[in-house]
């Protein structure tokens, strides 16, 4: 079956046991401590939000410092194609990405 997206995550995945590997999915991984603070931004209409919000959750578990939002809906999948200009979410992931950069590095 053809999608639009096949060609895409062909040439990420090479096959359908790399979708089960963590450098893939990286919610999957079993070990996350150690690693560098994390920023985790997710569309309110993405498919995917629920599950960016339980990594990052299982990254706090994990002790790592995690800076989370979501973002305004752009109108997935449409706006992956031709995202409208400017793009809604556009100032929000600035600012958060700005947040984050500029945060005070954790206490060790």
């Amino acid at each position: 079956m053809q999608c639009r997206w096949s060609e895409g995550w062909g040439a990420y995945l090479r096959g359908p046991m790399d979708a089960e590997h963590p450098y893939a999915v990286p919610a999957h991984a079993q070990r996350l401590a150690g690693l560098p603070p994390a920023l985790v931004l997710a569309g309110e209409d993405d498919p995917m939000r629920d599950e960016a919000v339980a990594y990052a959750k299982r990254l706090q578990d994990a002790g790592i410092t995690v800076q989370t939002a979501l973002i305004p809906a752009t109108g997935w999948p449409a706006s992956l194609e031709a995202p409208p200009h400017p793009c809604p979410c556009e100032a929000a992931v600035v600012d958060h990405l700005r947040a984050f950069l500029h945060a005070p590095e954790p206490a060790s």
